[in-house]
This record gives structure tokens, C-alpha cells and sequence, in this order.
């Protein structure tokens, strides 16, 4: 017998910064290496 749990929809909630990278998810910040297109941190 198979059993169900209801859970949570867990919203993201993200910002970009002026080369359209994201900055934020979450209120969590994330960093680049100069122009880089992949985050140096998350």
C-alpha cells in the first residue's frame, strides 16, 4: 500500500545583476570573477 505526504511547494526567489547573471537566490549572494559567466561562489 502506497503512501502520499503532502509537502510544501518550496518558492525560489531569485535577483540578477547588469549583465543578467544571477545575484541572488534566496537572499544568498552569489559572486563572480570579473565578466565571468559562471559564479565564483553560491
Amino acid at each position: 500500500m502506497a503512501s502520499s505526504r503532502r509537502c510544501p511547494r518550496v518558492k525560489q526567489n531569485y535577483t540578477y545583476d547588469g549583465l543578467d547573471r544571477l545575484a541572488t537566490r534566496n537572499s544568498a549572494p552569489f559572486t563572480y570573477a570579473g565578466l565571468e559567466k559562471e559564479p565564483a561562489t553560491d
